[in-house]
């Protein structure tokens, strides 16, 4: 299928009423398409993660795997994790409440 075929049968779904967008076209693609092909949501969960968009324990959702399982993907490609640590300021915080109590 050409890619100008591709851009008409969107128009023609759309005009047509099959869809109220092209948004919600692409959108019921992209949930087929990822359920054909499941493997393209640890790709999605690994590049949302190196770009700090999602944490670890949501990119293990996304993959459908253990957050130990998706470590491991990690780690197969290379990929080291940073792990934040809170601020000195926010730990005294903490402490103070802790303490208060």
């Amino acid at each position: 299928m050409t890619e100008s075929l591709v851009h008409e049968g969107i128009d023609v779904l759309v005009k047509s009423r099959h869809f109220g967008s092209k948004d919600e076209l692409l959108d019921e693609a992209v949930r087929t398409l990822l359920e054909v092909k499941p493997a393209l949501k640890t790709e999605i969960a690994v590049e949302l993660y190196k770009k700090s968009t999602i944490s670890l324990s949501r990119a293990s959702e996304i993959a459908g795997v253990s957050t130990e399982g998706f470590k491991e993907i990690l780690a197969s490609r290379g990929i080291v994790r940073v792990v934040k640590a809170p601020s000195r300021e926010k730990i005294k915080k903490e402490m103070k409440l802790i303490l208060q109590e």
